[in-house]
Protein backbone atom coordinates (compact mmCIF):
# COMPACT_ATOMS: atom_id res chain seq x y z
CA UNK A 1 0.00 0.00 0.00
CA UNK A 2 2.58 2.80 0.38
CA UNK A 3 3.55 2.28 -2.87
CA UNK A 4 0.64 2.32 -4.00
CA UNK A 5 0.58 5.75 -6.23
CA UNK A 6 -3.26 5.95 -5.15
CA UNK A 7 -1.81 6.44 -1.55
CA UNK A 8 1.53 8.26 -2.24
CA UNK A 9 0.30 11.30 0.47
CA UNK A 10 -0.20 9.09 3.08
CA UNK A 11 2.73 7.10 2.45
CA UNK A 12 5.17 8.36 5.04
CA UNK A 13 2.46 7.97 7.82
CA UNK A 14 2.11 4.28 6.51
CA UNK A 15 5.48 3.91 6.37
CA UNK A 16 5.64 4.95 9.79
CA UNK A 17 3.13 2.64 10.93
CA UNK A 18 4.60 -0.18 9.09
CA UNK A 19 7.64 0.51 11.32
CA UNK A 20 6.09 0.54 14.58
CA UNK A 21 3.82 -2.60 13.85
CA UNK A 22 7.27 -4.13 13.24
CA UNK A 23 8.90 -2.59 16.42
CA UNK A 24 6.02 -4.31 18.23
CA UNK A 25 5.90 -7.56 16.27
CA UNK A 26 9.41 -8.00 16.90
CA UNK A 27 9.55 -7.06 20.60
CA UNK A 28 7.65 -10.98 21.19
CA UNK A 29 10.64 -12.64 20.17
CA UNK A 30 12.45 -11.74 23.64
CA UNK A 31 9.84 -13.83 24.84
CA UNK A 32 8.76 -17.58 24.39
CA UNK A 33 5.16 -16.88 25.66
CA UNK A 34 4.38 -15.66 22.35
CA UNK A 35 5.53 -18.79 20.50
CA UNK A 36 3.98 -21.24 23.30
CA UNK A 37 0.80 -19.46 22.58
CA UNK A 38 0.61 -21.01 19.43
CA UNK A 39 2.62 -24.14 19.79
CA UNK A 40 -0.18 -25.27 22.29
CA UNK A 41 -2.90 -24.16 20.40
CA UNK A 42 -4.11 -26.75 18.48
CA UNK A 43 -5.40 -25.27 15.80
CA UNK A 44 -2.14 -23.91 14.86
CA UNK A 45 0.39 -25.82 16.32
CA UNK A 46 3.60 -25.01 14.83
CA UNK A 47 1.83 -24.82 11.12
CA UNK A 48 2.09 -20.76 10.74
CA UNK A 49 5.83 -20.71 12.32
CA UNK A 50 6.91 -22.56 9.55
CA UNK A 51 4.68 -21.54 6.72
CA UNK A 52 4.48 -17.44 7.48
CA UNK A 53 7.82 -16.86 9.56
CA UNK A 54 11.10 -15.21 7.94
CA UNK A 55 14.17 -16.95 7.93
CA UNK A 56 15.42 -15.39 11.36
CA UNK A 57 12.04 -15.71 12.84
CA UNK A 58 12.48 -19.83 11.80
CA UNK A 59 15.91 -19.63 13.26
CA UNK A 60 13.79 -18.52 16.66
CA UNK A 61 11.41 -20.45 16.18
CA UNK A 62 14.26 -23.31 16.25
CA UNK A 63 15.88 -22.75 19.25
CA UNK A 64 12.27 -22.18 20.60
CA UNK A 65 11.37 -25.49 19.74
CA UNK A 66 14.74 -27.19 21.15
CA UNK A 67 13.69 -25.85 24.47
CA UNK A 68 10.25 -27.18 24.37
CA UNK A 69 11.67 -30.43 23.55
CA UNK A 70 14.78 -30.03 26.09
CA UNK A 71 11.99 -29.21 28.65
CA UNK A 72 9.87 -32.02 27.56
CA UNK A 73 12.46 -34.70 27.75
CA UNK A 74 13.54 -33.53 31.47
CA UNK A 75 10.22 -33.61 32.95
CA UNK A 76 8.50 -36.78 35.20
CA UNK A 77 5.39 -38.43 33.25
CA UNK A 78 2.89 -37.12 35.46
CA UNK A 79 -0.13 -39.23 36.69
CA UNK A 80 -3.57 -38.24 35.97
CA UNK A 81 -5.21 -40.52 38.68
CA UNK A 82 -6.92 -37.83 40.19
CA UNK A 83 -9.13 -37.94 37.38
CA UNK A 84 -10.00 -41.44 37.57
CA UNK A 85 -13.99 -41.91 37.92
CA UNK A 86 -15.21 -41.56 42.13
CA UNK A 87 -16.79 -44.80 41.70
CA UNK A 88 -13.67 -47.02 40.84
CA UNK A 89 -13.28 -49.66 43.36
CA UNK A 90 -10.28 -49.09 45.69
CA UNK A 91 -6.99 -51.09 45.52
CA UNK A 92 -7.13 -54.26 47.03
CA UNK A 93 -3.82 -53.82 50.12
CA UNK A 94 -0.48 -55.44 48.69
CA UNK A 95 1.51 -56.97 50.84
CA UNK A 96 5.39 -55.83 51.22
CA UNK A 97 7.12 -58.00 49.27
CA UNK A 98 4.91 -56.88 46.74
CA UNK A 99 5.37 -53.48 46.55
CA UNK A 100 8.90 -53.72 47.32
CA UNK A 101 9.59 -55.46 43.94
CA UNK A 102 6.60 -53.06 41.94
CA UNK A 103 8.47 -49.85 43.03
CA UNK A 104 11.92 -51.37 41.73
CA UNK A 105 10.14 -52.18 38.27
CA UNK A 106 8.37 -49.71 37.98
CA UNK A 107 11.54 -47.26 38.31
CA UNK A 108 13.39 -49.10 36.13
CA UNK A 109 10.42 -48.62 33.66
CA UNK A 110 10.16 -44.92 34.05
CA UNK A 111 13.73 -44.81 33.11
CA UNK A 112 13.23 -46.50 29.97
CA UNK A 113 10.32 -44.73 28.76
CA UNK A 114 11.29 -41.53 29.46
CA UNK A 115 12.80 -40.26 26.04
CA UNK A 116 11.62 -42.72 23.64
CA UNK A 117 7.73 -41.99 24.68
CA UNK A 118 8.24 -38.22 25.25
CA UNK A 119 9.97 -38.00 22.30
CA UNK A 120 6.81 -39.76 20.39
CA UNK A 121 4.12 -38.00 22.41
CA UNK A 122 5.84 -34.89 20.54
CA UNK A 123 5.87 -36.12 17.07
CA UNK A 124 2.20 -37.12 17.61
CA UNK A 125 1.34 -33.94 18.40
CA UNK A 126 2.72 -32.19 15.45
CA UNK A 127 1.77 -34.53 13.02
CA UNK A 128 -2.01 -34.93 14.40
CA UNK A 129 -4.55 -33.14 12.16
CA UNK A 130 -5.25 -29.59 13.57
CA UNK A 131 -8.08 -29.12 15.83
CA UNK A 132 -10.05 -26.16 14.11
CA UNK A 133 -12.54 -26.44 16.05
CA UNK A 134 -11.12 -25.93 19.33
CA UNK A 135 -11.97 -22.44 20.70
CA UNK A 136 -11.42 -23.57 24.63
CA UNK A 137 -7.38 -24.38 24.65
CA UNK A 138 -7.36 -25.07 28.20
CA UNK A 139 -10.14 -27.54 27.95
CA UNK A 140 -8.87 -29.14 24.78
CA UNK A 141 -5.65 -29.86 26.69
CA UNK A 142 -7.71 -31.24 29.64
CA UNK A 143 -9.53 -33.94 27.31
CA UNK A 144 -6.63 -35.13 25.85
CA UNK A 145 -4.18 -35.08 28.99
CA UNK A 146 -4.01 -39.10 28.76
CA UNK A 147 -2.77 -38.50 25.49
CA UNK A 148 -0.10 -35.87 25.30
CA UNK A 149 0.84 -36.24 29.18
CA UNK A 150 3.46 -34.36 29.49
CA UNK A 151 2.82 -31.96 27.00
CA UNK A 152 -0.16 -30.94 28.50
CA UNK A 153 1.38 -30.50 31.91
CA UNK A 154 3.67 -27.76 29.77
CA UNK A 155 0.68 -26.11 28.13
CA UNK A 156 -1.36 -25.52 31.24
CA UNK A 157 2.19 -23.93 32.65
CA UNK A 158 2.02 -21.72 29.28
CA UNK A 159 -1.32 -20.98 28.33
CA UNK A 160 -2.44 -18.91 31.41
CA UNK A 161 0.56 -16.45 31.15
CA UNK A 162 -0.87 -13.08 29.93
CA UNK A 163 0.86 -11.89 27.06
CA UNK A 164 -0.26 -8.72 27.45
CA UNK A 165 -2.70 -6.17 28.54
CA UNK A 166 -5.11 -4.75 26.36
CA UNK A 167 -6.46 -1.14 26.45
CA UNK A 168 -9.69 -2.27 27.56
CA UNK A 169 -8.33 -4.39 29.87
CA UNK A 170 -5.92 -1.82 31.68
CA UNK A 171 -8.82 0.46 31.52
CA UNK A 172 -11.36 -1.69 33.59
CA UNK A 173 -8.91 -2.79 35.90
CA UNK A 174 -9.34 0.30 37.72
CA UNK A 175 -13.07 -0.21 38.08
CA UNK A 176 -13.16 -1.10 41.63
CA UNK A 177 -12.01 2.50 42.63
CA UNK A 178 -15.80 3.84 41.33
CA UNK A 179 -17.61 0.51 41.27
CA UNK A 180 -18.37 1.23 45.24
CA UNK A 181 -21.19 1.15 47.31
CA UNK A 182 -22.12 4.81 47.51
CA UNK A 183 -21.90 4.72 43.47
CA UNK A 184 -23.74 1.66 42.57
CA UNK A 185 -26.61 3.24 41.36
CA UNK A 186 -24.20 4.62 38.14
CA UNK A 187 -26.13 3.51 35.09
CA UNK A 188 -24.23 0.72 33.51
CA UNK A 189 -23.50 1.95 30.29
CA UNK A 190 -22.42 5.78 32.01
CA UNK A 191 -19.55 3.37 34.07
CA UNK A 192 -18.47 2.16 31.22
CA UNK A 193 -18.01 5.24 29.34
CA UNK A 194 -16.85 6.35 32.68
CA UNK A 195 -13.79 3.50 32.82
CA UNK A 196 -12.93 4.47 29.38
CA UNK A 197 -12.87 7.96 30.04
CA UNK A 198 -10.27 7.47 32.59
CA UNK A 199 -8.14 4.99 30.55
CA UNK A 200 -8.05 7.81 28.09
CA UNK A 201 -6.63 10.38 30.43
CA UNK A 202 -4.38 7.87 31.99
CA UNK A 203 -2.48 6.94 28.54
CA UNK A 204 -2.16 10.33 27.21
CA UNK A 205 -4.39 10.35 24.69
CA UNK A 206 -6.46 12.91 26.37
CA UNK A 207 -4.96 15.72 28.14
CA UNK A 208 -6.56 17.81 30.66
CA UNK A 209 -4.12 20.99 30.05
CA UNK A 210 -4.73 20.26 26.39
CA UNK A 211 -8.56 20.82 26.49
CA UNK A 212 -8.08 23.80 29.11
CA UNK A 213 -5.76 25.55 26.24
CA UNK A 214 -8.09 24.54 23.24
CA UNK A 215 -10.80 26.04 25.35
CA UNK A 216 -8.40 29.10 26.45
CA UNK A 217 -7.98 29.92 22.56
CA UNK A 218 -11.77 29.82 21.87
CA UNK A 219 -12.69 32.18 24.52
CA UNK A 220 -10.00 34.65 23.31
CA UNK A 221 -11.36 34.15 20.22
CA UNK A 222 -15.28 34.80 20.93
CA UNK A 223 -13.33 38.10 23.12
CA UNK A 224 -11.40 39.36 19.70
CA UNK A 225 -14.64 39.08 17.55
CA UNK A 226 -16.63 40.79 20.26
CA UNK A 227 -14.12 43.28 20.39
CA UNK A 228 -14.09 43.96 16.74
CA UNK A 229 -17.71 44.49 16.84
CA UNK A 230 -17.80 47.24 19.47
CA UNK A 231 -15.15 48.73 17.10
CA UNK A 232 -17.55 49.13 14.46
Amino acid sequence: MADDPKFADLAPNIQAGLENMRKWYRSTDDSVAYFASMFFDPKWKDRYARKMWDEDAILQYDDYYNAFQDSLLARPIPSFAGTASATAAPPAPTQYGASWMAAAVDSDDENGLTTADKRLELRNYLSAPREKDATDIVAWWGLHSSTYPVLARMALDYLPIQGSASPSERAFSYSGLDDVARRNRINPVLFSALQILKGAYRNGRISASKEVAEQARKLFAAMDILEESDDE
